[in-house]
């Protein structure tokens, strides 16, 4: 877990924080949204693979994520999704556009409610 924060100090020497932020993050300091994602991060680190984290600005809980990137994957870039459980129709559908949207990727989709992680290589 890190932290970031804004701080302030007063003439009489009294130091306050104005703002917190906290977030949760891997041994290696990748940021992370839930246990899957850590479970991925982490067999990908010790796979040693090259890696794009995707991080969730503005974007809802319910809309699907690139939660990482291959870019050296071949023979095309693979993009991994997870799909939590209980995703509900309109992800599936979100998740489908945006597969079909770069088919100069190819996609790895770990749906968490229905089985274990898939296997990496392929």
């Amino acid at each position: 877990l890190i932290a970031i924060a804004t701080i302030a100090g007063s003439p009489s020497g009294v130091v306050t924080i104005n703002e917190i932020a906290l977030m949760t993050v891997t041994e290696q300091w990748l940021p992370i949204e839930n246990a899957y994602e850590e479970r991925l991060l982490d067999r990908l680190t010790r796979m040693r693979e090259k890696m794009v984290k995707g991080l969730r600005f503005e974007l809802l809980r319910t809309q699907p994520l690139a939660n990482v990137i291959l870019p050296e994957h071949r023979p095309l870039a693979r993009v991994l999704y997870i799909v939590p459980q209980g995703a509900d129709e309109s992800f599936e559908a979100a998740l489908r556009e945006m597969i079909d949207a770069r088919p100069d990727m190819s996609a790895w989709i770990w749906r968490t409610g229905e089985a274990e992680m898939p296997p990496l290589t392929v």
